[in-house]
């Protein structure tokens, strides 16, 4: 990671030092000499009223300039397409909003681009606030996006990203990374998600796994949706020193990847699980957790008592969706701390057909281990267990 991290700032450096001259050269025909240095946008026509369309004066900054400021004030726009090696930052109360004729997303970005210190308040429309589509060397710091129907981070096919440090709120998903790799997602707050908070994805119909290096530390989602922190088809991911607090199915899910983690995470409040595994995960350690089953539970789901509500949950094999599903393998699970809440819960549930599971010095304050299927309830298991290994 150190080394890929430093590989990545030596391209943003570089990059952005031969967009930045490009930039001048391609500017010296359209602007007068005293206006290239100039990075402002109401230098360039930006009105911060909140109404006016500001889209063709950053438009033309960009084109003026490696490096556009916007200053304290609301600013419309449409959409704005971002050249590549631009970067883009906000000063004190600097906030985007849409105009009424608002394209699909906010900012559309490309390779070698950074923003930061932005406001982006969708105000309720179907909109992206960051979107990149097969882009690379990419840094997000301190933006913050709220209020949209859309999502809030969208990524498509890229690599080399880092979200630092970023407020997202009441979106339909904080992040859908799709196809992404050596990523770097830390310290930031996610709430209010509709539909899932951060999350990554690397397959289809479970063809290949296509993402990976994805690194996930620090970060807060307080009602994340159906998924907290969660992703398919990737391989080398770790969640790592995150704090989940809500989520409408799990917490902190990894489903058909490899060669992961899930360690040191808090995780509370969530409905089916704290910490999950779906559709034949392998090599996986999910260890030193601390994890609070304790969502809560009508009478009608505690009459149902297949219904999962885990500390720690790995599911039995779903062959109509994944043929290939033949439960998960090599897996260890050891130092977590669950307590679990009154009601029909379970502190751990392994699911059937998997293999090679590693139990050691786990603490469950109140319930047993179960392992089994849906078909009749799970099944208690040896009360030994906790320190041993099912094959």
């Amino acid at each position: 990671m150190k080394q890929m991290r430093n590989g990545f700032h030596s391209s943003m450096m570089a990059l952005a030092c031969i967009c930045c001259f490009a930039g001048v050269l391609n500017a010296e025909n359209a602007f007068p000499a005293d206006m290239r240095s100039v990075s402002d946008i109401t230098a360039y026509g930006a009105n911060p009223d909140g109404t006016s369309d500001a889209t063709a004066a950053f438009q033309k900054a960009f084109a003026a300039s490696s490096s556009v400021t916007i200053p304290n004030g609301t600013f419309a726009v449409k959409e704005l397409v971002v050249p590549a090696g631009k970067s883009i930052r906000g000063e004190g109360g600097a906030c985007i909003v849409p105009t009424e004729e608002a394209g699909k997303n906010f900012f559309k970005i490309s390779s070698g681009c950074s923003l930061s210190g932005i406001r982006i308040d969708c105000r309720g429309k179907a909109v992206n606030g960051i979107y990149a589509f097969k882009s690379s060397n990419v840094s997000l710091s301190n933006v913050t996006i709220i209020n949209s129907k859309g999502m809030g981070i969208g990524l498509d096919n890229s690599s080399a990203i880092i979200i630092q440090a970023c407020f997202i709120s009441n979106v339909r998903r904080a992040t859908d990374l799709n196809f992404c790799g050596d990523m770097l997602i830390v310290s930031n707050n996610v709430y209010d998600c509709t539909e899932h908070g951060i999350q990554f994805w690397g397959n289809w119909k479970f063809e290949q796994q296509k993402s990976s290096n994805i690194t996930i530390i620090g970060n807060t989602v307080r009602n994340g949706g159906g998924g907290a922190i969660w992703g398919t088809g990737a391989s080398n991911v770790l969640m790592a020193y995150n704090h989940v607090d809500g989520a409408k199915d799990v917490g902190l899910d990894l489903e058909w990847c490899s060669d992961s983690a899930i360690i040191s995470n808090t995780a509370r409040n969530t409905r089916n699980a704290c910490a999950s595994l779906f559709f034949r995960c392998s090599n996986v350690s999910i260890a030193y957790n601390d994890l609070t089953n304790d969502y809560p539970i009508s009478e009608k789901e505690a009459a149902k008592t297949w219904w999962v509500r885990a500390g720690i949950w790995l599911t039995y094999p779903n062959t109509q969706k994944f043929k290939n599903d033949t439960g998960h393998d090599n897996i260890r699970i050891y130092s977590n701390r669950i307590i679990v809440a009154e009601g029909v819960r379970r502190g751990m549930w392994l699911g059937n057909t998997s293999k090679r599971i590693f139990l050691q010095g786990n603490t469950i304050n109140n319930e047993a281990m179960k392992y089994g299927d849906a078909h009749g309830g799970p099944v208690t298991i040896p009360e030994t267990t906790n320190d041993t290994t099912i094959d």
